[in-house]
């Protein structure tokens, strides 16, 4: 019953992030970039005071990129936490799942982006599945640690 629990409160948590996601291809060209304006001229003034604007105009193209990788790597740890609850139900390996829905999630982000004036980039989907894979890399590490401990507890006591 509490891996079902917890089970519920991922997916509502899955729903929440992808719902963010695409809440934010939805916008507009100029609405996307006004949001994040605010916020990345603070950034890039703390970071690079003395920067020229085309300077600046790489470091804000950078620090978007990181935010999409930042998105997706929440994205992909949500995931694998998902496929590991699976795994404890269903007693089977899930690792695909959270990368191919990972993927999957990037595509259909770029896709909503072309029907909003907005340009959508093989490169774009590279970089939100890097950041799946590295959220999925860092909770089956965990696991795996965390397997191997329990292991070396039992086999010790």
């Amino acid at each position: 019953m509490k891996k079902k629990i917890v089970l519920s409160v991922l997916f509502v948590i899955l729903i929440g992030i992808v719902g963010f996601i695409f809440s934010n291809s939805i916008k507009a060209q100029k609405e996307s970039t006004e949001q994040s304006k605010f916020i990345l001229n603070i950034i890039i003034e703390r970071i690079a005071p003395l920067a020229d604007a085309q300077q600046k105009g790489k470091i804000h193209n950078i620090i978007r990129k990181c935010a999409h990788a930042a998105e997706y790597f929440t994205l992909g740890i949500v995931l694998a936490m998902i496929a590991r609850q699976f795994e404890k139900i269903k007693n089977r390996k899930y690792i695909c799942f959270p990368l191919l829905v990972g993927l999957l999630t990037g595509v259909v982000d770029e896709f909503i982006q072309k029907f909003n004036d907005r340009s959508s980039e093989v490169r774009d989907v590279l970089i939100d599945f890097g950041g799946v894979v590295v959220g999925v890399a860092i909770v089956m590490l965990i696991f795996v640690i965390k397997d191997w401990i329990k292991k070396r507890i039992r086999y010790y006591y």
